[in-house]
């Protein structure tokens, strides 16, 4: 009884051996394949984060040149009126355009021939907006046939086109970019395929394999069932152990997601703390972006407005309070867009109707890690 014992303890580790010498093999293949799998995947990121990159710059690119005809447009409006409006809607337009040439360069930093283009374009249009000016002075002093004379003496219609070819290359350029990218992101989309599907396959093939030399060993491995059954009974142990280990860390899992919920409700109560005291501010408040649109407004300002608060949301707050001194820019500018602080100023309110009330009003900057984003304009009733 020993001896067949002894024997089938040494028929169970030879058949122990070959299953672990080949359920080693299928762990080498497998890592292999994950960490190709993987590589690919980096791989496949990195390009996809290209992808995306050269799509901004090529966004940005044609935003430039949108703003650009709209900044022409409406300063030819400017130079046919002469209206303040107009003025105002080109000096924003290439402001904006300053904007998104910033944003171009800060996306091709590191791309010697896109920050090279992108040079060039900056330049043309700084040049663009000089004539723009000139013309706009020789409009404001001499009248219209002053500025049409600046404008034909300089010819602001090659620099135009300029322009134009500039960013027609540099997007030709991104694109022919883009198309490399996808292609690479492409290839290694394939080759993580191909790994996956031919490491699942090598695998499948020596799973079967395994199966069969189980069958041929079975026998052996039921002589030692005695034995198994008392693995089975230690592994029974084991798994009641495990099993009150999972319930333990359900317990604590239920009591994370509980202080979960609590955390989240302090937050809503904070939020309506702070709703509650905005609005519960006498004095009317107005909460202004960098491009001068109304983003908030507490319960004060939406009764002085006889509005709405969804209704103000987006308006531009130049056109709702408007300054004595007809500085330009509007004094809140310089809060919104500069982040300087604009002491007590009188000015006028225009309410729906088309009336003006006399009020003062003041606006300090909101900073957000040394960036102005916004600005808080407070209004006193007269």
């Amino acid at each position: 009884m020993i001896t067949e014992i002894d024997s089938n303890s040494e028929a169970t580790r030879a058949l122990e051996k070959k299953l672990l010498a080949w359920f080693g093999l299928l762990l080498a293949i497998s890592i292999v394949m994950v960490a190709a799998a993987i590589r690919n995947t980096f791989q496949s990121a990195e390009s996809s984060d290209w992808v995306n990159h050269t799509h901004a710059v090529i966004l940005e690119n044609d935003a430039i040149l949108s703003t650009l005809h709209a900044a022409e447009a409406a300063q030819r409006t400017f130079l046919l009126t002469g209206t303040a409006q107009s003025q105002a809607a080109y000096r924003d337009y290439f402001a904006q355009m300053t904007e998104h040439i910033d944003v171009a360069k800060t996306l091709s930093r590191g791309n010697t021939a896109h920050s090279n283009r992108l040079s060039r374009i900056e330049q043309l249009i700084a040049e663009q907006v000089e004539i723009s000016r000139s013309s706009t002075l020789a409009r404001q002093e001499t009248g219209i046939d002053a500025a049409t004379q600046v404008l034909t003496n300089s010819n602001p219609f090659d620099r135009l086109t300029a322009i134009r070819q500039e960013i027609g290359s540099l997007k030709a350029e991104a694109n022919r970019m883009l198309q490399e990218r996808e292609t690479n992101l492409n290839r290694a989309t394939r080759k993580t395929h191909w790994i996956l599907y031919g490491g699942l396959g090598l695998n499948f093939l020596l799973l079967i394999f395994i199966f069969a030399l189980i069958r041929i060993d079975l026998r052996v491995r039921q002589k030692a069932a005695s034995a198994l059954q008392q693995l089975n009974e230690s592994l029974e142990i084991k798994v009641r152990e495990r099993t009150a280990d999972l319930a333990n860390a359900n317990r604590a899992l239920e009591l994370e997601n509980l202080e979960q919920k609590w955390t989240q409700g302090s937050l809503r109560r904070l939020h309506s703390h702070y709703e509650l005291i905005f609005n519960s501010i006498e004095n009317p408040i107005f909460v202004v972006s960098r491009l001068g649109n109304i983003i908030n407004l507490n319960s004060s300002a939406a009764h002085l407005l006889n509005s709405e608060h969804t209704k103000a949301i987006g308006k531009r707050i130049t056109e709702i309070i408007l300054s004595n001194s007809n500085a330009t820019p509007h004094p809140l500018f310089q809060a919104a867009r500069e982040g300087k602080k604009v002491p007590e100023t009188a000015g006028f309110l225009r309410v729906p109707d088309g009336s003006q009330r006399p009020i003062s009003f003041s606006a300090d900057p909101v900073h957000d890690n040394e960036r102005t984003v916004a600005a808080v304009v407070t209004v006193s009733l007269k």
